[in-house]
């Protein structure tokens, strides 16, 4: 969770937080992403953050897990990702690179505060 923790970037001036665990980081620490529960609700806590975003290895691919607080509906980015969760909590799994994943983040929060 450290160094989970300590890798975390607030972006759109607070609004969100993320951090990403690489292969790499996992295998080192020896954790598997059942060990891994609760890491993205610590993010959430971050003062002044609306969404938290976790991205691990699970199972050869990315899985991104999301979490809100009162204006942005998850569920919603979760499921045209072919995900599932709830309007506070969701998440789904990508081969795709980090960055466009994030870009992928970052436009729906852009859409969803639009609104």
């Amino acid at each position: 969770m450290g160094t989970v923790l300590s890798k975390s970037v607030l972006f759109d001036d607070g609004f969100g937080i993320y951090s990403i665990l690489t292969p790499e980081e996992a295998a080192s620490a020896n954790v598997k992403p059942s060990d891994l529960g609760g890491i993205v609700e610590q993010l959430r806590l971050t003062d002044g953050v609306e969404i938290a975003v976790f991205i691990y290895p699970s199972e050869g691919a990315k899985k991104i897990s999301l979490r809100s607080k009162k204006l942005i509906d998850v569920s919603r980015l979760a499921a045209r990702n072919g995900g599932g969760g709830h309007v506070r909590a969701a998440g789904y799994s990508s081969f795709k690179g980090y960055e466009e994943i994030l870009q992928d983040i970052f436009d729906y929060i852009k859409e969803s505060k639009g609104k």
